[in-house]
């Protein structure tokens, strides 16, 4: 099935209409990628946990549900496995893309005044989802992994234009 295909099926697929599929998405890489890069020192905070996902992953799993004759309605939730901080997951980008002249420290949330109200935890269960549909769930480094290397072959850095929406100081 090509793309344009998957994605029709998704838009045109009949539900009930107390249906709710959550995901959450970091799609942050580019942001982190980038300030490693081109900075020589990174605050990033540590006291926020979550659990980056690749998009891949997340098309795979939606695509498991889509082929899948197990359809309930409800909530599913979908992120890689594992955790981590914003703090750890700019280090491990750093490290992946060779940009060790960087000094990633840590910082406290609180040194980033927003007027909204981020969660220290967001970590999603994804047993639903698992059991249901069989979907399989890589660990998130795993996929940081694959992503580079996708990465490294199409990106150019300067074509990019990113929103910043992670607490950084530099």
């Amino acid at each position: 099935m090509d793309i344009i295909s998957f994605f029709e099926q998704v838009v045109n697929r009949e539900v009930d209409s107390d249906m709710s599929v959550e995901q959450e998405v970091y799609a942050e890489d580019f942001q982190m990628l980038r300030l490693s890069q081109d900075h020589p020192t990174l605050r990033v905070v540590f006291d926020q946990i979550g659990t980056p996902t690749y998009a891949a992953d997340l098309a795979g799993a939606i695509f498991a549900v889509l082929e899948s004759e197990q359809w309930h309605a409800g909530i599913y939730h979908f992120t890689d496995e594992g955790v981590c901080s914003w703090f750890d997951f700019t280090k491990m980008i750093a490290m992946l893309s060779g940009h060790n002249d960087c000094d990633i420290q840590p910082c406290h949330s609180d040194e980033f005044p927003s007027p909204v109200t981020r969660p220290s935890y967001s970590v999603f269960d994804k047993t639903k989802v698992k059991e249901t549909f069989g979907v399989k769930v890589p660990y998130w480094t795993d996929s940081l992994k694959i992503w580079k290397e996708e990465i490294r072959i199409t990106w150019r850095l300067s074509t990019i234009e990113v929103i910043t929406v992670v607490p950084v100081r530099l």
